[in-house]
């Protein structure tokens, strides 16, 4: 019996071998492919990340780019509001200045005034220019001859 328990003890000892050998290939070709899994997972995130990172960065650009347009605006409004008040006020001197001249131009002209201007009454042209000698056709009167000689 000794050998007979010699022999099942061996065979017993290769079978746990050759079970141990095959146990640890499959664990490691089970590794391998978790290292390749995880290899694709590690390459897919960092893509990711890149693409996130330059979103991102985009992101970044168009924020600035909207913090000036903001500040460029609201320059805008200041601007527009300071010329909307200065327009106002100035339309309301107008409107002042309207109505005061509104109110003269209601009143009586005066009689001297009237009369500085009358050219007579005809359908006569000879006559006509004669009554218009004294209102002058422009507004400079002609020239007169210097009051020195050395002048």
């Amino acid at each position: 019996m000794n050998t007979v328990t010699w022999a099942v003890g061996l065979a017993f000892v290769v079978v746990l071998s050759l079970w141990s050998v095959d146990h640890t290939r499959q664990s490691e070709a089970a590794a391998q492919k978790k290292a390749a899994v995880l290899e694709e997972e590690r390459d897919r995130l960092a893509a990711y990340n890149t693409d996130l990172s330059a979103a991102l960065t985009s992101q970044a650009v168009l924020q600035d780019q909207i913090t000036e347009i903001s500040r460029a605006t609201q320059q805008l409004n200041t601007n527009l509001s300071k010329q909307a008040t200065f327009i106002n006020r100035k339309f309301e001197e107008l409107k002042r200045n309207d109505k005061q001249i509104a109110d003269y131009l209601g009143g009586a002209v005066p009689g001297d005034l009237g009369m500085q201007y009358a050219r007579p009454d005809t359908t006569d042209p000879i006559a006509y220019r004669a009554g218009a000698a004294g209102v002058l056709s422009s507004s400079m009167p002609a020239a007169r001859p210097s009051a020195a000689e050395g002048q």
